[in-house]
Parts: structure tokens; C-alpha cells; sequence
């Protein structure tokens, strides 16, 4: 392989790892929220409004996956992806929806008797923004 040719296969090489690193802005905020161990899974993406907040927002919700674990997360963002918010939701994520303005989790939870791997009891659970911060309504 002559010099030209080495010049050119380091800079394609270059090039092409940078692809790989560069992020979109809001995988880059998600990957704040995680340990070094840790990468991530996203489920879920819904760009519309939510009551509380008078804009569009973009709603993500993603997984941390760990070595032995994985948590659930939603965070919302504002129409310039910034980061307003971001909770920790407890049970397993079945559906994510936005009805009549409210962000809208369909999950199970762990029940009484449930072995942890294994989440039986369906619930709902409903959040607005205050602000810029989710609130859980009860």
C-alpha cells in the first residue's frame, strides 16, 4: 500500500469513528444519568403537548441497563432538546402514551407475592408538567 493510500485509509478510519461517537443532544443528556457500567435503551419517543408547559416537548422513555439490572427512566425535553426532566419510573413499562395532554404509563409493578424478575399488578400512572418538572398526579 503506497503513502497516498495509508493517508487515506487513517483519514476514512477517522472519519468513520467519529460518526460513531457523535450523539444526538438528547442521547447525550441521557448518557449523563448513567454510571460508567451503564449504557441505555430507548422505548419510546412522543413529540406533542403536555398540560402545565406551553410548548411542544419530545417525551423519551429509556432503560439503564447495568451489568445484573435495568431501571426505567422518562425525560422530557424542550422543542431545542434540553433536558427539563427526567424520573425514575418503578415496574416494568408496558406503553407510553399522550391522551388529552397528560403523559399517560401503562406498567406493571411488583406485587405481594411476584418473584422480582416476574411484575403481575397492572397500573397506571399519569404526569403533567409544573413548570419544567413532571409531576406525578395521584
Amino acid at each position: 500500500m503506497n503513502r497516498k493510500m495509508k493517508i487515506l485509509a487513517v483519514i476514512l478510519l477517522i472519519s468513520m469513528a467519529s460518526l460513531v461517537i457523535a450523539q444526538s443532544p438528547i442521547e447525550s443528556v441521557i448518557t449523563k444519568h448513567l454510571d460508567k457500567r451503564e449504557g441505555f435503551q430507548v422505548s419510546s419517543v412522543l413529540i406533542g403537548n403536555v398540560n402545565g408547559y406551553d410548548s411542544e416537548l419530545t417525551i423519551v422513555q429509556w432503560t439503564s441497563l447495568g451489568p445484573s439490572y435495568w431501571k426505567n427512566f422518562i425525560s422530557v425535553f424542550s422543542n431545542q432538546q434540553s433536558e427539563l426532566d427526567t424520573e425514575v419510573i418503578h415496574g416494568l413499562v408496558d406503553r407510553i402514551e399522550l391522551i388529552d395532554g397528560y403523559i399517560v404509563l401503562s406498567l406493571k409493578t411488583k406485587g405481594p407475592d411476584d418473584p422480582r424478575c416476574c411484575p403481575s399488578v397492572i397500573k397506571e400512572k399519569r404526569f403533567h408538567m409544573v413548570g419544567s418538572e413532571l409531576s406525578e398526579l395521584p
